[in-house]
Parts: C-alpha cells; sequence; structure tokens
C-alpha cells in the first residue's frame, strides 16, 4: 500500500547495518504505508527501526501503529508512541494479542516533515493466547446466582421469552465446560445469552375479575339481599338467567379469559337479573261471595 522510488543504493548493495537501507512513502503521506502480516492466535511484538537519511536538518514525524480483526469481527488497532525522526536511529516495539488468525497490518502514517519511512520490521512471537472465559462465566453467574440483582426467575417471565433465554443460557453454559472452545465462540454465546436477557417479557398483568366474582357471589349468596331464587321467577326468565350464570362461572373459572370476555360476562348477567320477572300469586277466591252461592 505504499509506493516507493529505486533508491540510490545499487542492487548488489549489502550492508550488516540494518538502518543502512529504507523504505520511504513515495506518496509523501496520502495514505499510510501498511505492511501485511499473517499470524496465527498468539501474543506479538512487532519491532520497527527507523533511519534518518537527510541528518538533523530535516524532520520526519510518523505515527506507527498495528490493526486488525478480532475473532468477534471488530477492528482492533495499538498505536505506538509517535515518532520524532531527527538524525539518530530509533526503534520502537508494539505489543498485541490475537485472539484468531489474523491478517495484521502494520500502519506508519504521516504526522509532519519528510514523507514516512521505515528501515526495518520484525515480528516476534511472546506467547500463546489463551481463551478468555471470564466474561461469559460473569454472565452466566449473574443470571442463575438467586443473590444477583440479575438473577433471572422463570416464573416472571413469558413461556417464549424464557424458553429463548433458557437455550442462550444452556449453550453458553456447555461452552464454559468445552475445552476447544474458540473466543470467537464464546463472544457468540455471550452476544446471544445478552440479547435473550434483554428480551425477556414479563406476562401482561391477569384481567381483573372482581367485579364479575362479586356478582357471582350477590345472585347466588341466600345472604345477599340480591340473591335469586329460581322459584320466584318465571320459567323463561329464570332459564335466561341460570344461563347467563353457567356462562360467567366458565369465564371465572378460564385462566385464559380476557377482560373483554369478563366484561360481557358481567354484562349478560347483569341484564339476565334486570329482566327477572316475579311468579304471578294465584288470585284468591272471596269466602263471602261463595258463601252466598250455597
Amino acid at each position: 500500500s505504499a509506493t516507493v522510488d529505486n533508491g540510490d543504493r545499487p542492487d548488489d548493495y549489502i550492508s550488516t547495518d540494518k538502518y543502512a537501507v529504507g523504505l520511504r512513502d513515495k506518496t509523501k503521506g496520502s495514505a499510510p504505508m501498511t505492511y501485511y502480516f499473517t499470524l496465527e492466535p498468539g501474543v506479538y511484538m512487532l519491532s520497527a527501526g527507523y533511519h534518518e537519511f537527510y541528518g538533523a536538518n530535516r524532520s520526519r514525524d510518523m505515527q506507527p501503529g498495528v490493526v486488525w480483526i478480532d475473532a468477534a469481527g471488530e477492528q482492533q488497532q495499538v498505536n505506538g508512541e509517535r515518532i520524532q525522526l531527527r538524525s539518530a536511529d530509533q526503534k520502537q516495539s508494539i505489543t498485541f494479542t490475537l485472539d484468531t488468525t489474523a491478517t495484521v497490518e502494520y500502519r506508519l502514517a504521516y504526522v509532519s516533515g519528510e514523507a514516512p519511512m521505515f528501515s526495518w520490521l520484525a515480528v516476534s512471537k511472546l506467547g500463546e493466547y489463551t481463551v478468555d472465559k471470564s466474561k461469559l462465566q460473569e454472565a452466566v453467574t449473574g443470571y442463575t446466582d438467586v443473590n444477583s440483582d440479575k438473577y433471572v426467575d422463570s416464573s416472571k417471565y413469558t413461556e417464549e421469552s424464557y424458553h429463548a433465554f433458557a437455550d442462550a443460557l444452556a449453550e453458553a453454559q456447555e461452552l464454559l465446560t468445552d475445552e476447544s472452545a474458540s473466543q470467537s465462540q464464546l463472544s457468540e454465546a455471550l452476544k446471544a445469552l445478552e440479547q435473550a436477557y434483554a428480551n425477556l417479557e414479563e406476562p401482561a398483568p391477569a384481567p381483573d375479575k372482581s367485579g364479575l366474582e362479586k356478582a357471582v357471589k350477590d345472585y347466588t349468596d341466600v345472604n345477599s339481599d340480591k340473591y335469586v331464587d329460581g322459584s320466584a321467577y318465571t320459567e323463561e326468565s329464570y332459564r335466561e338467567f341460570a344461563d347467563a350464570l353457567t356462562l360467567a362461572g366458565a369465564v371465572l373459572e378460564d385462566p385464559d379469559a380476557t377482560e373483554g370476555e369478563i366484561a360481557t360476562a358481567l354484562a349478560i348477567l347483569d341484564s339476565a337479573y334486570s329482566r327477572l320477572e316475579k311468579q304471578s300469586e294465584p288470585v284468591k277466591p272471596d269466602k263471602g261471595s261463595l258463601q252466598g252461592t250455597v
């Protein structure tokens, strides 16, 4: 990603001084000089050497950095200290950790003065990468510990949303015991678990049945002033009331009854009560008139 001139050294030039030659950015800072490495997971140190060929009468300020894409697909960048090159040779190292095999870019960006340049690059592996399960473990513990403020009580959430959470939790717990789990798998499991937690839904409050319960009690309690004695009303009007009472009882027993069904049952019951018709009292004979006819 950088272009260079042929330089002023002959093609057969040989030197044991690694600062004796260098690559200079021909674009003069329009874009960072970039050198690519493909590296496996691990802890690395990238070192670079810089030599000022013009001497102390010119300045060359540059910003080095290392860029890569991690296991979660996120870009990571570690910058070194700004290089202010004047006359003395300089060396700088940048340490970084890869959690997956990646193409690592060493970038040398122009800051001021002469165009960026470097004499040599070296990469050394300092150690193996250790998968970090701490964040996933912390999340799992938080959601399953009854003393945690994030504890998930299944009885407090809808069946559907809790089922999705339980699946994500089971997958996370399985990965925590899997010695071959990659950092990418752990990162994805953590994202899925946190999203499932965020998506937990509390069930809607149960519809209020108290009005319907009171009406049923008033009409069936012999001690109530609204008690309905079937023998006191016409057969047709009482049959309508009895049907409304049966409907009300079924709605009260239905755990899934909606507010609309409850309101309808109450309206039908109250309406049937208001239309109850008393039995007609039989006409009593006049004893005097009866005696007169004997």
